[in-house]
């Protein structure tokens, strides 16, 4: 059974009842001693004072730096750069004492532009195929030079397709050694249709879109992840890009001639570290949202609307006083492999992992398109429900839907729950199509990418739902007050067992990268 919020406080009541003498006598004051109410931590309640509009300059800004420094806000950039920057002075402005935490870590970089040039018997959409429009580089991939005949695999094309393409090593039944794999997008991950095709003697990949939805259609990201061990080099194309080729290899011989230089460079970037100056340093709340961008775009709502949340939820608690210590962290390269919070991690002490009494995340809470998703703690450390509990709680006072997400790894909590810390937060969507069912729950278009423009150069400003923003910022703040002013809350159920700690698969290049 998993724990709940209210068997955790009644866990923690009854441990003061019994006292800690560590035998069995008791009295009658002590048994019968109702506990006075805590009083409120914030003199006006931090639901009240944590408002969308505000969180919404934030976004602005980030948006604004983004546009002045190359479009983006990716770890190592001038971007990020200007974005730490940002947060760390509304922080001092708030008074805090704020942080800056280095690590270095390797980012995957073209040396050189990549190429793709496309030549057959007959004309086609190649003639001036353009980088980053309608190809590119798959993350992660080897470098390589190679020109060879392009061969189909296992396509299935038209809407509504069901692609699995290269995710069986039965698909390349019948391939010819030596040529280069055109392989679609679609049910398994991108690194297993690339190790099915070396597998079968491809000397390249060129991976196309799926081409089943409207949101699947153009340019996509892949990541093949840093410890891949393939050897042979992985493009993307747009759908109808792979449709043409497709089509003219049924009459003629398409050949590909492609060219990668890319690798790992050391990029040195940093985290962001503030915390109240109050409260029992034993028992920490720690709040956190990643503050890079993808290199492709600003990253607004992946993930400003997250850092803006957490920038509003510090502000407005530094008037508070809480009884449990908040400490607030913005992450560098989440998008990269949640590389700042896995190295943050990684330094700590016994002790002071033992000080975590929980964490909360917060990624992509605005999407457009949006479902109103909580982590459900399933297979988490013990407390791990009792924090989805408090969510849970605080949209059915607001008489909101919510659905549940899992702990997937792909976001800043995983080391967190790796380390065995109670962790939870919000989410409303990324690239994923939203059902029918969640249509009809949340509203919006079924069919459609939560988040249409994530990953992209459209993740501006305009791309944020600020109805769902405010919603979630409620939430937010109501959930924060409540562990940073109820020490009971925090307690452990003696009853729950703990729950096996998810060994996380490395994540992709991208945290919320579609695989498939």
């Amino acid at each position: 059974m998993r724990p709940t919020l209210s068997a955790c406080v009644l866990a923690s009541a009854l441990l003061l009842a019994c006292g800690d003498n560590g035998t069995d006598e008791s009295t009658d004051e002590v048994v019968g001693e109702t506990e006075e109410p805590l009083q409120p931590i914030c003199e006006v309640p931090l639901a009240e004072r944590v408002r969308a509009e505000d969180i919404f300059v934030h976004l602005q800004a980030l948006d604004q730096l983004a546009a002045s420094n190359e479009g983006n806000r990716a770890a190592g950039s001038p971007g990020y750069a200007a974005s730490v920057d940002y947060v760390e002075a509304q922080l001092q402005a708030a008074g805090y004492q704020v942080e800056r935490w280095d690590f270095s870590f390797d980012r995957y970089v073209e040396t050189q532009p990549t190429q793709l040039s496309l030549s057959g018997e007959q004309s086609g959409p190649w003639a001036a195929l353009e980088l980053r429009v309608d190809y590119g580089l798959a993350n992660w991939s080897p470098s390589g030079q190679v020109a060879a005949p392009l061969q189909a695999v296992d396509l299935d094309l038209g809407l509504d397709n069901q692609s699995t393409s290269g995710c069986e090593a039965e698909d390349f039944a019948g391939f010819t050694a030596g040529n280069i794999a055109l392989l679609q997008r679609g049910s398994c991950n991108f690194l297993v249709k690339a190790e099915n095709a070396e597998a079968a003697g491809a000397v390249g990949v060129l991976l196309f879109n799926q081409g089943d939805r409207d949101d699947r259609m153009g340019l996509f990201n892949a990541s093949l992840g840093s410890s891949n061990e393939l050897s042979i080099p992985v493009l993307t194309a747009t759908y109808e890009i792979g449709v043409a080729i497709a089509d003219a290899g049924a009459l003629e011989v398409v050949t590909a001639e492609i060219f990668v230089d890319a690798g790992p460079v050391a990029t040195p970037t940093q985290n962001l570290i503030a915390e109240t100056a109050g409260g029992d340093p034993n028992h920490v709340v720690m709040v956190g949202a990643h503050l890079d961008s993808v290199p492709a775009g600003p990253g607004i709502n992946d993930n400003g609307s997250g850092t803006g949340l957490v920038l509003e939820l510090a502000r407005q608690l530094r008037d508070c006083s809480p009884r449990n210590k908040v400490r607030f962290a913005w992450w560098g390269g989440e998008e990269w492999g949640l590389q700042g919070s896995r190295a943050w991690v990684s330094a700590r002490s016994e002790d002071e992992l033992a000080a975590l009494a929980l964490y909360l995340n917060f990624d992509m809470v605005a999407s457009p398109n949006y479902v109103r998703a909580i982590y459900d703690g399933v297979g988490g450390p013990a407390g791990s429900d009792a924090i989805y509990q408090a969510f849970l709680a605080r949209f059915e006072e607001q008489a909101l839907t919510t659905t549940t997400t899992p702990f997937a790894g792909n976001s800043d909590y995983a080391p967190f729950v790796e380390a065995g810390i109670p962790a939870g937060g919000l989410f409303t969507g990324a690239g994923a199509s939203k059902s029918e069912g969640e249509a009809t729950l949340f509203g919006g278009e079924a069919g459609v990418a939560a988040d249409a423009c994530y990953h992209q150069a459209c993740d501006t400003q305009d791309n944020i739902n600020t109805e769902v923003l405010g919603q979630n910022a409620l939430a937010a703040a109501s959930v924060l007050e409540q562990f940073a002013g109820d020490p009971s809350a925090l307690a452990e159920d003696p009853d729950a067992a703990l729950g096996s700690v998810p060994a996380f698969a490395e994540p992709e290049h991208a945290c919320h990268l579609l695989v498939r």
